[in-house]
Parts: C-alpha cells; structure tokens; sequence
C-alpha cells in the first residue's frame, strides 16, 4: 500500500528514458513539470491491526479510557507499532 514516489527517482529515470529518445518531446516538457510540481506531505502511519492499543480479539482500541471500536485498518495519530 506504501507507494510513495522519490521525486529523485522519477526524474533519473525520466530523464534516462529521455536521453534514449530524444524525439521524446512531451516527455521533456514533462519532466519541467515533475521538478517543480510541489509535493505531498505523507508519514507512514500504523494501522490499527499492528498497534500496541489495539486488541484483535474485541476489534477495541484501548488509548483512551473509553475503548473505541476499530476496524484492522484503521489508524490514528497515536498509533504505537506492537513490539514482536
């Protein structure tokens, strides 16, 4: 599910490809656009199923004092991953 894309990435093989065809126009009007196109703030978050609160047998979040009812992938800002 984690398909972040390295903006580095992209452009070295962008422009990897370019220098294999050069009659690639649109592809080198492209590659202005991925250098400047602003980016995504993401984090990697922990699902409910891998967390330290969450228990598997009730589907039951237990951060707070009221235990929540979660689905396996849900996720929340206080997600703890569950030590092995």
């Amino acid at each position: 599910m984690s398909d972040l894309i390295s903006r580095k990435g992209i452009i070295r093989a962008h422009k990897e490809y370019c220098e294999k065809h050069p009659e690639a126009l649109w592809y080198k009007w492209s590659l202005s656009i991925m250098q400047t196109a602003p980016s995504i703030d993401a984090e990697k978050v922990v699902r409910c199923i891998d967390c330290e609160h969450y228990t598997r047998d009730w589907h039951m979040c237990e951060y707070n004092e009221r235990p929540l009812l979660r689905e396996g992938d849900d996720y929340c800002s206080r997600g703890e991953r569950r030590r092995s």
